[in-house]
């Protein structure tokens, strides 16, 4: 017997409604913000005055407490800077192998990208996906409720420490129908 690991994984087609298409839209934005953060930090660290060059580890420790990191769940930011890495580390080891090709580095995202729900930030209960959203998000989304989301970048961040303490707030969930 061989000593391969088996994943499990399913595939669902997925019903959507407004709110849960503006979250997992915040969610593949903030994704690829990380993306581009990480991505900077790796192409720029000596300027940056990094003391070594930043891996999945370094990044994944101290982005933590990056805006764009904190609006995902954490294994899902984690995946993030971990495929950075894994692009990067695909990058070196072509360069290595074929030194006289011109390849170039992962480039930056210009746009949503995937988001990964690793296996503690979902649920599946009744035919009921449930997403886990991160308390900042939460909080975004809630005052975007109250506001009906018009410009409230400035008044999220002055209103932020309030609303993460909002029992509202703490109660919302993303609930996607399964079929």
């Amino acid at each position: 017997m061989s000593s391969e690991k088996l994943l499990l994984s399913r595939k669902h087609i997925v019903k959507n409604d407004d709110v849960n298409n503006r979250i997992l839209r915040h969610m593949g934005y903030a994704a690829y913000k990380l993306w581009n953060i990480g991505n900077y930090e790796k192409r720029n660290y000596k300027e940056l005055k990094l003391e070594k060059y930043p891996d999945w580890y370094d990044q994944k420790k101290r982005l933590k407490t990056n805006f764009f990191f904190k609006n995902l769940p954490s294994q899902t930011a984690q995946e993030v800077l971990k495929q950075l890495e894994e692009s990067y580390k695909s990058y070196f080891t072509l360069r290595k192998k074929h030194p006289e090709s011109n390849y170039r580095p992962p480039r930056f995202k210009n746009n949503l990208i995937d988001i990964t729900f690793l296996k503690d930030a979902i649920k599946s209960e009744n035919g009921v996906l449930r997403l886990t959203i991160p308390k900042q998000l939460k909080a975004y989304m809630h005052l975007c409720r109250l506001q009906t989301c018009r410009r409230t970048e400035l008044s999220f961040l002055r209103n932020y420490q309030k609303l993460t303490k909002s029992p509202l707030v703490s109660a919302m969930n993303l609930d996607i129908s399964v079929q």
